[in-house]
């Protein structure tokens, strides 16, 4: 008799993820696999990392033994959100093997997005939150605005903001990549500033980002930050440079969102919000303008496949009992 485990998988530009929860939506386990980027460059390509998946998942298939007979739900990031024509071939790794799982343990097959793992996985923290709420998903490869309504499954899901050029952890990470820091920059700029910060910075902040009725641009701030650099060579000014603009414009959006949807709380996720830095002056800002800021787990900030489970046990709570 199975014991009701759900089974997640996720496969994104960044790491190869599966991911076991019970009933009660307590991890069983959590496997992450870091994709490899050579050093130096500030990505990779769809085809090396479809490739560097199917090794991985090679080596996650020899854990999961245990799972025979024992899994209810197979879930599946298949797709980077739930938009039409919303496509990666990245995902398709997670979808076939998620379909070839479920057929072989006998276990119902769900599919997902990616960013939804993310705003179930900082759901699952955040138990206060309002059924209406705007979740917001920073990371490498996006930096979108959604309105959400969620009540034990997702009812309402609408983008209402996003960047039409590239993402905030791009602008984080290319910066960073410039400076010398191994790709995803993120963390080890972080760990850079926080030796560094304790001196005193005199420059002040002046970059805007560009803001308009289409969404934002952000390779102004991109510009902007490589000629700070060339300018100065202070790595420590740089960053704290794109900590602060990323945080003030997050806040400045969301309020404006939050406003514009009637909604009092704002969810945050995605890679870049486990930034330390970022998470505090976001929290800062957003209580003077009366918005409740929610935050995923830091370790749960990064991808995994963590909430791509939990949509499976909610699919199975919904639909299966």
């Amino acid at each position: 008799m199975k014991s009701n485990l759900f089974l997640g998988i996720d496969t994104s530009n960044y790491t190869t993820s599966l991911s076991v929860v019970d009933e009660m939506g307590t991890r069983v386990w959590d496997l992450r696999i870091p994709l490899r980027v050579g050093e130096g460059k500030r990505g990779l390509r769809q085809q090396e990392a479809v490739f560097q998946h199917i090794k991985n998942l090679g080596e996650l298939a020899k854990t999961m033994d245990c799972l025979e007979g024992r899994v209810s739900v197979v879930a599946a990031s298949s797709k980077p959100r739930m938009a039409e024509g919303s496509y990666m071939p990245v995902f398709e790794v997670s979808k076939n093997i998620g379909m070839l799982l479920a057929s072989a343990l006998g276990a119902c097959f769900v599919e997902t997005s990616h960013q939804r793992g993310h705003i179930r996985a900082a759901l699952n923290l955040n138990d206060g939150i309002s059924e209406g709420f705007i979740g917001v998903h920073i990371s490498g490869g996006t930096t979108e605005f959604v309105e959400y309504k969620w009540n034990k499954s997702f009812i309402k899901e609408v983008i209402v903001d996003k960047t039409l050029d590239i993402s905030l952890g791009q602008v984080i990470d290319r910066i960073g990549v410039e400076m010398g820091f191994p790709f995803p920059a993120g963390r080890w700029m972080e760990q850079f500033l926080d030796v560094e910060n304790k001196r005193s910075f005199e420059k002040k902040i002046s970059y805007k980002s560009n803001r308009n009725s289409r969404g934002i641009n952000l390779s102004g701030l991109e510009t902007y930050l490589y000629r700070l650099y060339k300018e100065t060579d202070d790595k420590a000014l740089v960053i704290r440079t794109a900590f602060e603009n990323a945080s003030r414009l997050l806040a400045e959006v969301g309020v404006d969102r939050c406003s514009e949807a009637s909604v009092a709380d704002l969810l945050v996720c995605g890679g870049v919000a486990s930034n330390r830095y970022i998470r505090e002056s976001v929290k800062k800002k957003l209580a003077e303008s009366n918005v409740n800021g929610y935050f995923c787990a830091p370790g749960d900030c990064t991808d995994n496949a963590f909430g791509v489970a939990l949509i499976g046990r909610d699919h199975f709570e919904e639909r299966c009992k």
